[in-house]
């Protein structure tokens, strides 16, 4: 094998700044490696291929004591390709089902010289990935084209395909939207004014004693440092705060930024949050155009941005099937505390079976009998795990906080009125998710629990958005990889944060398959999330007993954790 380049960091500066200078932020997938190889190279007939090893290679803290990537010219063209053995430890921690493979096993390969299926291929990819690994594949694109550009020229020279193939993963680059301000280079490019890069905008909540509030997706090396532009100019910095979750791409890191009184003028001003890459700025960005009034009174917060100005204040989720008594009890409930008219109620769909159809469309002419914000019907049977994401898809949109009851939890005459107080006290405490009605009335929950309960519970749109979409994505993954997925982060620390409501453990759930419940119990306790019960009881499940419960024994239920009811009792714990 050749050695092509000694230690140094890629972007060519030193490793430790000189003593007494200030140590410059690093750039999003800034990395450093020890020294490129060639491999084996190969030809025959119109195909050929060469092998590269990159050794010692450091991502922020990520490391990988070498990986080995791939370059290939078929009759078709140019492609990059790279294998899940082709890195000490493996290039990703679950390798994509369905992916091609050969005798050598599974692979991963993107076409250079087609750009639209370069793109389709690399997004198809990543919406089949844990975002850690998504991440981790951004990574490795980023890294092999900095290795492959650093072959000197009496090599490439050698194998003139070699520099045509490297362009072509530019272009790639500059297709499918890799962070090009990542690259010093092009920070150099762009000038020291700080201009825009390409990543997803952040979360913006609006103005508070003069700061702007929000939080922002992480970058991969660890940089904290953000940066708030108004017509190019850098009107404030700061260092953002949190623990982002090991499973999110979305914005867990939280800023507040002050803002210069100058700005305070009634005018809509375009702003653009992003990290710092090196001073003096010149770093990634986003572009926010929407208006802030900047001449509010400074102690209270501004409006959300335009998106959201439109929110109702609060609503309810009502879920159901095919169990007709629960359903129009919990609804006679809300209709006697006038909180009818904020419900929407979720009916999975028969799927076209004849018996199944009767009985739902009873169930729906009946529930028509109430007054309610709107019924959520459907013909497919999309299962309640399905239901209940698209609910919290459609819910986070048109409320800004909202509440959930499943078919078996029974509202109290004051439910709706506790759970808006309740969610107006906890939407700007970020150590609470979400409140709870019906209690565990264990030694853990005092006036918060550590576990989540899915059994009438309620938060804000603000605090489900990033959840939700791990959630999705939880869901989405095939059970083996989910079941990997939760033993990698259910680590003792974490298993002793959830396991507190004996012997109704989430743990007994998690490690065997997907629930919504158990499984956002998880992922709120990875962020370090707390959970608050209503105080008073305003929720009572009555799911055990009957043929369509979920439990029976309901002597055994009666007692804590579960403290159930049977549903011949609800009404006797209405008011």
């Amino acid at each position: 094998m050749t050695v092509l380049q000694e230690r140094g960091a890629i972007d060519g500066s030193p490793k430790t700044p000189p003593k007494g200078t200030r140590n410059p932020v690093r750039a999003l997938l800034s990395a450093n490696f020890r020294a490129v190889e060639l491999g084996q190279h190969f030809a025959k007939g119109s195909y050929e291929h060469q092998i590269l090893l990159i050794h010692d290679v450091e991502v922020g803290k990520q490391h990988w004591p070498w990986f080995v990537i791939k370059l290939l010219k078929t009759g078709a063209g140019f492609a990059f390709e790279v294998r899940q053995k082709d890195a000490k430890g493996g290039v990703l921690n679950i390798w994509p089902e369905n992916s091609p493979a050969d005798k050598w096993g599974p692979y991963l390969r993107l076409d250079l010289s087609n750009m639209a299926k370069a793109r389709d291929t690399y997004a198809n990819l990543r919406t089949h990935m844990s975002s850690p690994d998504a991440a981790r594949l951004e990574t490795i694109l980023w890294i092999a084209r900095k290795a492959i550009n650093s072959i000197p020229e009496a090599e490439v020279r050698k194998r003139v395909w070699w520099k045509q193939a490297s362009g072509l993963l530019n272009n790639v680059f500059s297709e499918i939207g890799t962070p090009e301000a990542s690259d010093p280079a092009a920070s150099d490019r762009s000038g020291s004014s700080g201009q825009p890069g390409t990543q997803a905008d952040p979360v913006i909540q609006g103005i508070r004693n003069g700061r702007l509030h929000g939080k922002i997706r992480p970058s991969l090396d660890g940089n904290r440092t953000v940066g708030c532009w108004v017509k190019s100019k850098l009107v404030g910095v700061v260092e953002a705060t949190g623990q982002p979750n090991p499973l999110s791409e979305n914005p867990e890191l939280q800023f507040e930024i002050p803002l210069p009184p100058e700005l305070r003028d009634g005018q809509p001003h375009g702003f653009k949050i992003g990290f710092l890459t090196a001073p003096p700025p010149s770093g990634t960005t986003y572009d926010l155009k929407f208006p802030l009034n900047l001449t509010s009174d400074p102690a209270n917060p501004v409006a959300a941005p335009q998106s959201t100005w439109n929110q109702k204040e609060f609503g309810i989720i009502v879920f159901g099937h095919t169990r007709k008594d629960g359903i129009l009890a919990i609804l006679e409930s809300l209709q006697r505390q006038g909180a009818i008219g904020i419900t929407h109620v979720w009916l999975d769909g028969h799927q076209g079976k004849p018996a199944l159809k009767k009985e739902i469309d009873d169930l729906t002419a009946e529930v028509a009998k109430f007054p309610v914000a709107r019924i959520h019907s459907h013909r497919g049977h999309f299962g309640f795990r399905k239901s209940i994401l698209q609910a919290l898809s459609f819910m986070t949109n048109e409320y800004r906080t909202f509440a959930l009851l499943e078919d078996d939890c029974f509202p109290t005459i004051h439910m709706a009125e506790v759970f808006r107080k309740e969610l107006k006290l906890i939407e700007n405490d970020d150590s609470i998710f979400s409140v709870y009605g019906h209690p565990f009335l264990t030694p853990s929950e005092t006036d918060v629990c550590n576990r989540f309960q899915g059994w009438g519970w309620g938060t804000t749109s603000e605090k489900m958005k990033p959840f939700l979409r791990q959630l999705i994505e939880c869901y989405s993954m095939p059970e083996a990889n989910f079941l990997e997925f939760v033993q990698r982060v259910m680590t003792d620390d974490i298993l002793k944060r959830i396991d507190v409501t004996h012997p109704r453990q989430p743990s007994h759930t998690l490690t065997k398959f997907f629930a919504w419940d158990e499984t956002l119990c998880l992922l709120t306790a990875l962020q370090g999330k707390v959970h608050k019960p209503t105080n008073p009881r305003t929720v009572f499940n009555f799911g055990v007993g009957g043929p369509s419960a979920h439990f029976d024994k309901i002597d055994w239920y009666r007692q804590p954790p579960f403290n159930m009811v049977a549903p011949d009792e609800i009404w006797d714990h209405f008011d």
